[in-house]
């Protein structure tokens, strides 16, 4: 069975603080969440972000900036955690350093059926000027869903579509030119190479992070005794297949 999407949240917060949160509800059974944090900052990000859920730290993945060289930059931090709690839970975001809100905003979305694991596959991609951002995955086990966020340079009038499966959350930030952030979702039938990707309608810097998430293996199938051969000394008695020495 594929993996598959449960829920999805955000948030755009405002206002100066070292901190935000959000409501994000779990369900389902081997569940995995990912949170994105999207921020711009001029010049380059100098602190750095924790996220919890449930008073639960979650795993930073990793991130990807655009920009720089004393410009803006926009970065996107991945976060996953493995066996969320169930229900309505908070996300929180912590920042390192007091600063305006306005420029960030959260992504969350949850998934279900997922190997209770750290992603398969990662990968990462920017450019600082485009309209269409991509970039390619390894689907090791068939049926895995890939959870992708994009980040773009500006916030107001800009449509972002995913170029495959379905995009679930497009958030844009409270402070004018500050960028906007999309999170999408595509299940992979088959394994091997799969392409990841997002347009714009307006070019500017762009970037792309994308997570593979796989199902469980299956379970061994069960032993079969009746095609058991055991061998034992003379006059022993085998009690699992019955069988005298």
């Amino acid at each position: 069975m594929a993996v598959a999407f449960d829920a999805a949240s955000s948030s755009s917060p405002s206002g100066v603080s070292n901190s935000f949160s959000w409501a994000h509800t779990c369900s389902g059974s081997n569940r995995i969440l990912v949170v994105s944090v999207f921020h711009e900052k001029t010049p380059d990000p100098a602190y750095s972000t924790t996220v919890t859920y449930d008073g639960v730290a979650m795993t930073r993945h990793g991130a990807i900036d655009v920009g720089g060289g004393g410009g803006s930059v926009d970065r996107i931090e991945a976060f996953y955690l493995v066996a969320p709690a169930a229900g309505s839970k908070t996300v929180a975001v912590t920042i390192s350093a007091s600063v305006d809100r306005g420029y960030f905003a959260g992504l969350a979305v949850s998934i279900n059926g997922a190997a209770q694991a750290a992603p398969t596959d990662v990968q990462s991609a920017q450019n600082a000027a485009t309209d269409h951002i991509t970039d390619s995955v390894t689907i090791a086990r068939a049926d895995s869903l890939v959870v992708t966020t994009a980040g773009h340079g500006l916030d107001t009038s800009v449509t972002m579509v995913p170029d495959h499966g379905v995009e679930r959350l497009d958030v844009g930030t409270n402070q004018a030119g500050g960028g906007r952030a999309s999170m999408g979702t595509q299940v992979e039938a088959g394994v091997g190479s799969a392409s990841v990707g997002w347009s714009s309608d307006t070019s500017q810097r762009m970037n792309i992070y994308a997570l593979v998430f796989p199902p469980p293996l299956p379970p061994p199938p069960p032993g079969n005794k009746d095609s058991e051969v055991c061998f034992h000394g003379p006059k022993r008695f085998h009690a699992s297949c019955g069988i005298h020495g």
